[in-house]
């Protein structure tokens, strides 16, 4: 039944779900149209004429958030592919003694990476997937593939790279004004937050094997078709000229890393929690991709690779904050914030669910991650099974 379900909803998602970029531009008409009716003004075609004016100024407000979401995707890229967690994620794959252990796995690994950085869930959780099928007979790839999104669908805004609770947290955000700098003591490290996360791992991981199809249903991958590219050992390229001597020495990286590690140590030393922002967290993985892939040859190549997984990110984010741009200076804001007060009793609770503050506030104007063809495309899609 579940797989029937499934079947039918990833069909209706393929026929009428449209691209990211395009979701965006729909929500960018209905603001507008909530605003040109619903914000104080008569609606007329001067009201018209000055909503497009704040969807105009507010259209470049997220530019350094856009940023700091692009250098998510590119160091969690960037890490993911370093030759030490290639080596831990093969070494992981090795583990499950059974089908069903293997998806629990991948499902496992898929939520704590997302807790720790969205960004490199999204690109370690495929290589762990790839490196499964390999080495485990039996396992359902669809399901495996399934499991490696949960980190995505459950975990990620709970942890250390949640942009919502990161961006309040981060000082001079776009919010500041409106609600100053929530820290991460009072958003992520929270004990309901992080009790919750530790259910969601538990109880998700343990779904995950019991959703395991019977031997006879299970749809399999030929191993042959997951082999793992050849990876350049750049480090060991002769070097004929000074510019190629330093491109392939592990000077600068090692240098690079030993000042940032400085600045990590004091930013934390000093601050302790308080020290998690988006600049911060940024910053820790970009240091650990420098220091992972040891020469600039190799970080270079694995920045430019990820580098082509954020253009959703570029082309949606501006239309995002021209969406910001009209609730803002429309006074669509407050109209929205009135219509929930008049529903509200003193009985309605007024802190956040999921991170028991006003942080969560946030959400409202937070640019979801971009889906669809506009997300890397992480899995090669078997053309023949077995099984």
């Amino acid at each position: 039944m579940l797989q029937r379900l499934a079947t039918a909803l990833t069909r209706w998602s393929t026929r009428y779900v449209p691209d990211s970029w395009i979701i965006a531009v729909i929500l960018t008409f209905i603001t507008f149209l909530l605003a040109f009716f619903a914000a104080p003004g008569a609606p007329t075609p001067a009201k018209a004429y000055t909503l497009i004016q704040h969807w105009g100024n507010g259209f470049w407000v997220l530019l350094e958030f856009a940023m700091q979401m692009s250098l998510i995707i590119v160091t969690g890229y960037v890490l993911s592919t370093s030759p030490p967690v290639r080596r831990l994620l093969n070494w992981l794959a090795g583990l499950p003694r059974n089908p069903r252990e293997a998806v629990a796995l991948t499902a496992f690994v898929s939520m704590v990476l997302a807790w720790i950085n969205w960004g490199l869930s999204l690109i370690a959780s495929a290589v762990l997937v790839r490196a499964v099928a390999r080495r485990q007979r039996g396992v359902d790839y669809g399901l495996l593939v399934c499991c490696a999104y949960l980190g995505l669908g459950g975990m990620w805004h709970s942890g250390l790279s949640g942009s919502a609770p990161l961006l309040v947290a981060t000082p001079r955000h776009f919010m500041e004004q409106q609600m100053g700098i929530v820290p991460v003591t009072s958003t992520i490290f929270t004990p309901f937050n992080l009790g919750l996360a530790a259910v969601v791992l538990v109880v998700w991981t343990g779904l995950a094997a019991l959703l395991h199809p019977r031997p006879e249903d299970t749809v399999e991958v030929d191993p042959a078709l997951l082999a793992e590219p050849a990876v350049e050992e750049a480090g060991r390229k002769p070097a004929a000229t000074f510019a190629e001597r330093v491109y392939y020495s592990p000077v600068v990286n090692l240098a690079v890393a030993a000042i940032a590690v400085i600045w990590l140590i004091y930013n934390f030393g000093n601050r302790g929690f308080g020290g998690i922002n988006l600049n911060s967290v940024n910053f820790l993985f970009l240091t650990l991709g420098i220091l992972f892939h040891w020469t600039p040859a190799s970080f270079l190549r694995a920045a430019a690779e990820g580098s082509g997984h954020i253009w959703g990110v570029v082309i949606q984010f501006p239309f995002y904050a021209g969406m910001f741009g009209i609730i803002r200076d429309s006074g669509l804001a407050k109209v929205i914030a009135d219509w929930f007060t008049a529903i509200a009793t003193p009985a309605t609770p007024t802190r956040s669910l999921s991170t028991g503050t006003r942080a969560s506030s946030t959400t409202s104007f937070r640019p979801a991650a971009p889906s669809g063809p506009s997300r890397p495309r992480m899995w090669s899609r078997p053309q023949k099974t077995s099984g």
